[in-house]
């Protein structure tokens, strides 16, 4: 069997091949005409009659026959004469005939019908008057020739490798050929019956074609069936391969069919859309078409069933269905534009068992990663972002096979900067309220009013250093709400802003500040800053009464001088606020205490050694005395504002003394005053006893 290659596209050539199956084959019984003057007696040396053997038209020795064939014969020899015919296949006897008489120098015809196939033998003899012609033979194979009945007459198909279909051939051998050639296209068969399918060997080109069926038996002489012309026109779809994944960038479709043909390439459902533009097939037959460029970034996931389809002035075809997977451009669908700085992205256009990346559009950095998921047209992927404008891409990979769909159709999105997570209001001494806090680099910061007696929206601040603060300063006292948000360029002329954080601030009258107090004569003034046109309230601890008058505050300060004499006064605590109209501030704690002023000497009275000492106190005072001679300490007798003294002990005269006076009251020791004096010798007035 040859495994040359066919490649033909004409049936110019099957005339000739149609007339060697003629001769091969049971020829029309043309009748030749009398043999007039022909002799087949011949003599031997002794003068003997010699009968030749009779003449055989139809069959030849070795040739294939029909079951049902006709034997032809002729006796060379003018007149009547009897003939003897036996025909047997595969030794059993199937027609004879015995001194049968017939006219000499004609074609005489014998017809035979066999049941079975197989070898076959013709014996026949005659006999003219007494003397038996030679025995002739005609060895013969008995079996029906083979007709074509697939593909018919001329008839267009689509298959490139059809099977050929027919009857006759049984028990023979029988293979597809080229016509009149010996190109082989088939392996051989030998039927068992009348029915026989042959498949051919390869795929034709496709073209016209004519093809016989070769009959054939060792020993005998091979013959034909009639010629088959027949046209095979179509389309063959081979790449890619069925069920291959292809990413819809890399999708070509390739294949064959005929020369000069238009293809192209649809859906094999009822859309019947096309996939590619229009092709015209090349002399070679190989086409191929990339999928359409506006559908790479769109075509779905998934298996694609496809048709090729050719149109020719012949007609039109399509070819076998071809279904293959898809590994799409996913697409972003959600969320909305606007989003925290973690959010899922979710799409479409999934193809289970790969695996979906999200990038910053233009940029290798990858953001976010689907999961694995077997099932499903739909994706879901975890993305973290910095604040600000973003352009997401979407692409799935397949694997660790290197399969990309490439990327997506960008989609935007806003990124708001994170919700500012605590405010801190700081109240200054000078009705200045300060709000501070954490925010995100070089975002802007803005406080809005929602409700309160006034003020206004503070901001916008700068974030830096991660951050920020802003003062308000003299707004009205009460409970004010607040919403405190920030926000970043959406870099078309925009802002990007935070979910809003709310709070609340009690802006109250301020305490006093920087309070403190002077004394004179054991009498406080307190003073400090407050909030203008505010009134200073001074009460003693409970409130009951009051530790001071009233003060008004003007320029930011105020000052009060108490309404009476303290006098000496330890840690006694006065509370002061401010009010300002029916509003007051918190409560300032101040702490008071006037020191004990030493005593006074007032005077030194003489009373010899033993003088009186006298001075003044803070009425009801302990005063206390020592002297530089003498350790113990002497309390003198006080009565209201004034004390006395007169110590017991003399005092030593002509040398210098010192007097300690100190005084104790409102738990405090006062300062020493100190006297420093001597006690002179006290001479005798003289008496005069005479004169």
């Amino acid at each position: 069997m040859s495994d040359e290659s066919v490649d033909f596209t004409d049936a110019a050539h099957e005339k000739d091949f149609a007339d060697e199956k003629s001769d091969n084959s049971v020829e029309p019984l043309t009748e030749s005409a009398q043999q007039t003057g022909a002799n087949n007696l011949t003599a031997d040396d002794a003068g003997s009659v010699l009968v030749g053997p009779l003449e055989i038209n139809r069959p030849h020795d070795r040739v294939f026959v029909d079951r049902s064939n006709v034997f032809i014969f002729n006796v060379a020899q003018k007149g009547r004469h009897q003939v003897w015919m036996k025909y047997m296949v595969n030794n059993v006897l199937i027609s004879s005939f015995e001194e049968q008489w017939y006219t000499g120098e004609q074609w005489n015809h014998h017809p035979v019908s066999s049941f079975i196939t197989g070898d076959g033998l013709y014996e026949a003899y005659w006999r003219f008057n007494d003397t038996i012609s030679e025995k002739i033979h005609r060895f013969v194979y008995v079996s029906d020739q083979p007709v074509i009945t697939y593909p018919a007459q001329n008839e267009v198909i689509a298959d490139r490798k059809p099977r050929i279909t027919g009857t006759g051939g049984e028990r023979s051998i029988l293979r597809v050929m080229k016509s009149s050639s010996a190109i082989q296209l088939s392996a051989e068969i030998t039927p068992n019956s009348n029915r026989w399918a042959l498949d051919l060997n390869q795929r034709l080109p496709y073209g016209d074609y004519s093809i016989a069926i070769r009959q054939s038996m060792p020993f005998y002489i091979s013959r034909y069936s009639l010629n088959r012309p027949f046209k095979i026109r179509g389309i063959d779809l081979s790449s890619p391969q069925p069920a291959q994944i292809v990413p819809s960038k890399d999708i070509v479709f390739r294949g064959e069919s005929n020369p000069g043909v238009m293809v192209h390439v649809i859906r094999a459902d009822s859309t019947q859309q096309m996939l590619t533009s229009l092709v015209q097939v090349p002399s070679s037959q190989q086409w191929s078409l990339r999928l359409r460029e506006d559908m790479v970034g769109t075509l779905e996931s998934g298996e694609l069933s496809v048709r090729a389809q050719w149109n020719g002035l012949a007609g039109m075809g399509r070819s076998d269905l071809l279904t293959f997977k898809v590994l799409g451009v996913p697409a972003i669908t959600g969320p909305a534009i606007e989003q925290d700085m973690s959010f899922d992205v979710t799409g479409n256009n999934y193809l289970p068992g790969s695996t979906v990346d999200i990038y910053i559009d233009l940029s290798p950095e990858r953001v976010g990663q689907s999961a694995v998921t077997l099932s499903g047209k739909t994706w879901s992927a975890r993305v973290t972002l910095e604040p600000g404008p973003v352009s997401l891409v979407a692409e799935q990979r397949w694997g660790a096979s290197g399969l990309v769909s490439g990327r997506g159709f960008e989609r935007q999105f806003k990124i708001r900067p994170p919700q500012l997570t605590d405010v801190i209001p700081t109240a200054t001494s000078d009705n200045t309220v300060m709000f501070s806090g954490v925010g995100h680099n070089g975002a802007r910061v803005e406080i809005a009013i929602t409700n309160g007696p006034g003020g206004q929206s503070l901001g916008p601040v700068t974030v830096v250093n991660n951050a920020w603060q802003v003062v308000a300063t003299n707004w009205p006292p009460g409970l004010y709400s607040f919403l405190a948000t920030q926000k970043v360029s959406d870099g078309d002329g925009g802002w990007i802003v935070s979910k809003p954080f709310p709070f609340t601030y009690d802006w109250k009258v301020p305490a006093p500040t920087e309070v403190t107090y002077t004394v004179a004569n054991y009498t406080p003034t307190f003073t400090g800053r407050g909030y203008n046109g505010a009134t200073v309230e001074l009460y003693n601890p409970g409130g009951a009464s009051k530790a001071a008058p009233d003060a008004l505050v003007a320029n930011r300060r105020w000052s009060s001088q108490a309404s009476e004499v303290w006098g000496p006064t330890l840690k006694r605590e006065v509370h002061l606020r401010q009010r300002l109209g029916q509003v007051f501030s918190d409560w300032f704690f101040l702490e008071v205490t006037i020191p004990l002023l030493p005593p006074v000497i007032t005077e030194m009275i003489d009373n010899e050694y033993t003088p009186i000492f006298n001075g003044t106190c803070w009425a009801g005072a302990t005063v206390n005395l020592t002297f530089s001679d003498d350790p113990n300490v002497y309390p003198a007798v006080v009565q209201g504002d004034t004390w006395t003294y007169t110590r017991p002990e003399p005092f030593e005269i002509d040398i210098t003394h010192t007097l300690t006076v100190t005084q104790h009251a409102a738990g405090q020791d006062s300062p020493s005053t100190i006297l420093s004096f001597s006690i002179n010798r006290v001479l005798p007035t003289p008496v005069f006893t005479a004169p």
